[in-house]
């Protein structure tokens, strides 16, 4: 018997040989079978038999004669027209009727079966009557047995015919069914587009008296004629009374079944595929700096889960409009409607991921104020860490409330989660510092000091990891249905007593002052904006040299104006003013190389400080803002304001000698390759070009060389820059390919196949910001917006695995088999194997410690760290949740339960709340931990017991009595 999955993988050599078998086997005993005598009941049935057949014999004509009219005639008619131009034509003509002629033949094959089978019997019966059979009767479109009088059909079937060719047939209707969704939307907007073309289709139909059918009958009627085969057959079973052919039929209708779905299936798969074909050629961004990759549409497992037009409200200063929603991939879009599906589909905001809002349904009335939206019901996506709300609204409570389950479920499965791991956000007092006030910090291990890794846990994903198996399995956006586990309600369900109404209207109003005030001419803003604007362009070269108090200069003149002229006329491009700095050498005395040991440099505003063993020392008065350190040559790299500065350092240093590179700059790198230590100065140029000096670094016994080695042009502004053994990876607007020796440039991205170009298209608005080396073979390539995988030929690799970082990147950290991403308002992390989220927070304007090999992470609340913590081990405590966890091996049900601290307390300005809502008393179940584990004090950051009386309702009319001002506000803004 023939399955699903058989026909899908091409695995028909059984069912061939079964087939094969069953009509050789009623060859050879159908010569016998011949009965002659037979009851009443018998030719009764054999009657029934005869009228069921003649149903599937004319059926069968009329298929072929509609098939061959829409195949032939309309083709000509096609062809003919003068409205198309002639490659348009051959282009219809493909992708309309594609292998129709091919199902044509296999059906008049099918035909000249059954007439050959229906010439036999009726020469049989006038053979009993003592008359002669007419021969052309032979190919007659008729049923030529006689339904009037008893013809004995005892050994008349049809299942043989349709078996012979029934894995033929079937290939075909596959082909066919998978350029349907295509040919039809291909036709239609044809018709929509081209007025004279809807014309001539119009009186082809009318010359052929089927304008009562329309087109779309002619292009399903091969789908609708399978699915009533196995109707037809079944008439015939139930009156036939051979058991040979009972068995025949039997199998046919074993394998009907089958063919039917699979059919389905591909008509299915195509159409979606081609639904997200048609979104990726409609769909337009309205701001051009949004890639399209960001929507994963490329994806096969990419599926429109949510598309209905609703009134919609973005902001508190836009006034609500009726748009179109799409939810893809867990990303809202909010469209223009159209008229039709042939207009381009213009997206208004940015795209909303679900992964980072949470909804509520309850009305946040000094939202919806101004567009008298009460009588409508709403359900709001409040984004915490941006102070960003938006509004959907239905007319009644039911479609909200399927809304509202739908958005649910939705948002669950965009939590970020892992089956294997907890990440943990750790704070750590590692410095006794102001935070607020530190601008860059750089950890310096010791030379003797190895990174500690476990045996068990693999750094990235070596070629073992990435078996045949579990790349299959990769899910790329959307998680597989065994890993959406169960998610707790207020996890996405936004609770409206939070005080997020103040600084949302804060935030509005700032916004909304900044654009005005740069379009205000008499306005300070545009003052200063066209002072900076002068001051940049005419008044840079007359600025005066100033010393600081430390006999630093805070700015110098690059070179004299009269070498400024000399250098220009060497220069042709001259995009950046270069100076003689490439003329000198310069050597920085030090001590003998020693053994480091860890430290750790950072800046404030106050200046450049060491922690050591415990114990802070001030190196120098001038902030600073960049470290690097290179361990190699013991010299620590530093800069203070738009210059760089060198100094020989150590852990036994107390105090730094600048050595300064009198050269303006944006950026600098270090790294080394096979042959030294480069050190690399960025100079931003003009028309969106850097100038890049490369400089040697070259450490003898007791002194430090750094030389002028070579120099070149990139595009747009450096992020970052990769060492390799012999050439440089920069990452400016694409990632370049730096040959050290001869200077040679070449994109490292190169467009080597359709899908490689594709990839490019939808990302040519991003600009490159950092490559990792994963393994010898495979580099994880990031943008600002996404990333994925190329070999080391440019070509991309490992398709099914890619990253969306859903806000734009600024930093990223690769650590074991994961890659840390912070954003502007998040930190993310994501699983290098699978390219999925596993976790994400509200972390303002964070930065990493570089140097630091772990993930540490800061920014004015304090330094964390980012611990990954296996889910059979126990959780100890996070500073903003508690973790209550007791998960032993073998126990799946088992799962962490989290507190968030909006919870904990409701707490106001004014301290007209000093307590939660609801009388409550909860246990908690102490975590097992080690006696070195500290666990903060539970009291300070959650309280049991609860002695106000007041409902959240009450809570919410207390917090509308405070900002009652703000409707007034509201109204003013709008």
């Amino acid at each position: 018997m023939i399955t699903i999955k058989k026909i899908l993988e091409n695995d028909t050599k059984d069912f061939e040989m079964e087939i094969t078998k069953q009509i050789k086997m009623i060859k050879e005993k159908g010569k016998n079978n011949n009965k002659k005598n037979f009851t009443p009941e018998e030719k009764k049935e054999m009657h029934k038999k005869l009228l069921a057949m003649k149903e599937f014999f004319d059926s069968e004509v009329v298929y072929v004669e509609d098939m061959k009219l829409w195949d032939t005639s309309f083709r000509k008619a096609i062809l003919n027209m003068s409205c198309i131009p002639t490659k348009q034509k051959y282009f219809l003509n493909e992708i309309i009727f594609a292998n129709l002629s091919d199902l044509v033949k296999i059906h008049n094959v099918f035909l000249g079966e059954y007439q050959k089978k229906h010439f036999e019997i009726l020469k049989r019966h006038n053979k009993s009557k003592n008359q002669e059979t007419d021969k052309n009767l032979r190919y007659s479109k008729e049923f030529i047995i006689p339904i009037d009088e008893f013809v004995n059909c005892y050994d008349l079937e049809y299942a043989t015919s349709a078996l012979s060719f029934f894995l033929q047939a079937l290939k075909n209707y596959i082909n066919y069914v998978q350029t349907l969704p295509s040919a039809v939307y291909e036709f239609e907007s044809l018709m929509h587009k081209n007025e004279k073309f809807k014309k001539a289709v119009d009186e082809w139909f009318v010359k052929n008296d089927v304008a009562n059918l329309g087109y779309t009958h002619y292009f399903y009627r091969p789908t609708t004629k399978v699915v009533r085969y196995s109707l037809l057959f079944e008439a015939i079973v139930k009156h036939e009374t051979n058991p040979i052919n009972l068995q025949c039929y039997k199998i046919v209708n074993e394998s009907l079944g089958p063919a039917i779905q699979v059919l389905d299936l591909k008509f299915k798969e195509r159409s979606s595929f081609f639904n997200i074909y048609k979104l990726m050629n409609t769909f337009v961004f309205s701001e051009k700096n949004f890639s399209m990759f960001n929507l994963k549409l490329m994806d096969q497992r990419t599926k429109i889960e949510f598309n209905q037009q609703l009134i919609t409200k973005s902001s508190v200063i836009k006034p609500a409009s009726f748009k179109d929603i799409f939810v893809i991939n867990n990303i809202m879009l909010i469209c223009r409607t159209r008229e039709t599906q042939f207009y381009n589909i213009t997206i208004d905001e940015k795209p909303i991921f679900l992964s980072k809002y949470e909804m509520t349904k309850e009305k946040i009335s000094f939202f919806d104020m101004s567009d008298n939206l009460e009588r409508y019901f709403p359900i709001y996506f409040v984004q915490k860490e941006t102070l960003d709300i938006k509004a959907i609204y239905f007319t009644d409570t039911y479609s909200r409330e399927s809304a509202y389950e739908l958005f649910k479920q939705m948002l669950k499965k965009a939590v970020p989660k892992c089956k294997e791991y907890n990440v943990l956000c750790r704070k750590n007092n590692r410095y006794e510092c102001d935070f607020k006030e530190i601008l860059c910090i750089f950890q310096v291990y010791g030379e003797s000091e190895e990174l500690e890794q476990k045996a068990d846990e693999p750094i990235v994903f070596e070629s073992s990891n990435l078996s045949k198996g579990e790349m299959e399995n990769i899910e790329i956006g959307n998680k597989k249905a065994e890993e959406v586990v169960s998610v707790n309600t207020s996890v996405v369900e936004w609770n409206v007593g939070m005080d997020i109404k103040n600084d949302y209207l804060v935030n509005e109003t700032k916004a909304v002052k900044e654009r005005e005030s740069y379009f205000n001419k008499n306005s300070s803003a545009f003052q200063s904006f066209k002072n900076t604007l002068f001051e940049k362009f005419y008044l840079e070269k007359h600025r005066g040299k100033k010393e600081d108090g430390n006999g630093l200069p805070l700015e110098e003149e690059i070179v004299e104006e009269s070498d400024e002229k000399t250098i220009a006329k060497a220069n042709c491009c001259g995009f950046v003013k270069p100076s003689d700095f490439f003329t000198i050498d310069i050597r920085i005395e030090c001590e003998k190389k020693i053994k480091n040991e860890s430290m750790t440099i950072f800046s404030t505003k106050n200046g450049i400080f060491k922690t050591m063993n415990g114990s802070m020392i001030k190196l120098w008065n001038k902030p600073a803002k960049k470290f690097l350190y290179d361990n190699e040559n013991q010299m620590l790299i530093y800069q203070i304001e738009n210059c760089v500065y060198i100094s020989a350092f150590t852990s036994n240093s107390t105090s730094i000698k600048p050595q300064k590179i009198n050269l303006k700059i944006t950026d600098f790198f270090i790294g080394q390759t096979n042959e030294r230590t480069y050190l690399v100065l960025t100079i931003k140029g003009d028309y969106n070009f850097c100038l890049m000096y490369v400089l040697s670094v070259i450490r003898s016994e007791l002194e430090i060389r750094v030389c002028f080695e070579k120099k070149l042009y990139v595009g747009q502004n450096v992020e970052s820059i990769e060492f390799f053994p012999e050439k440089l990876v920069v990452a400016c607007n694409v990632f370049e390919v730096v040959d050290l020796k001869t200077l040679k440039t070449q994109q490292l991205i190169e467009m080597y196949d359709p899908y490689t170009c594709a990839f490019l298209e939808t990302i040519k608005c991003l600009n490159a910001k950092k490559i990792f080396r994963v393994n010898e073979d495979v580099f994880l390539v990031c943008y600002e917006g996404v990333g994925f995988y190329v070999d080391r030929v440019g070509r991309c690799v490992q398709t099914h695995i890619s990253f969306n970082w859903e806000e734009e990147a600024k930093y990223f950290k690769m650590y074991k088999k994961w890659l840390f991403v912070l954003s502007e308002h998040y930190v993310s992390v994501f699983c290098l194997m699978k390219g999925c989220i596993i976790f994400q927070k509200g972390f303002k304007k964070g930065k990493f410690v570089e140097g630091e090999r772990k993930p540490l992470i800061y920014n004015e609340t304090g330094l964390y760290e980012m611990v990954m913590v296996r889910k059979i081990e126990q959780l100890t405590y996070r500073e903003d949740e508690v973790f209550v966890k007791s998960e032993v091996k073998g126990k799946e049900g088992s799962k962490a339960s989290k507190i968030y601290s909006e919870k904990r307390m409701v707490k106001s300005d004014d301290e007209l709340i000093k307590s939660k809502t609801v009388k409550k008393e909860v246990k908690m179940r102490k975590p097992r931990r080690k006696e070195e584990t500290k666990i903060a004090n539970i009291e300070e950051v959650y309280k049991l017991e609860n002695k106000s009386s007041e409902t959240i309702c009450e809570i919410v009319k207390m917090y509308e009595e405070k900002y009652k001002n703000y409707k007034y506000m509201t109204l003013k803004l709008v």
